[in-house]
């Protein structure tokens, strides 16, 4: 039951921290951040999606997020 809460605090979070840093962005700054996000990723994405450019997944950046902090260092 904690493990439960904890996911959904962390879901959250995510959202806090999407909404309120990454949003309000331009679209240059939030390219920039899926490029960041998609070399470390992509191991963990689905086939299709692994070569995908930056720019078409500034919308996914939330679902980024989890496989960016959840990727073993």
């Amino acid at each position: 039951m904690a493990e439960l809460v904890k996911a959904r605090q962390r879901e959250m979070y995510l959202r806090w921290v999407t909404a309120r840093h990454i949003d309000p962005t331009d679209w240059s700054t939030k390219c920039a951040v899926a490029a960041l996000l998609l070399d470390p990723c992509r191991p963990y994405l689905p086939a299709p999606v692994r070569w995908w450019p930056p720019e078409r997944l500034t919308d996914y950046i939330p679902n980024l997020l989890p496989f960016y902090l959840a990727r073993p260092d």
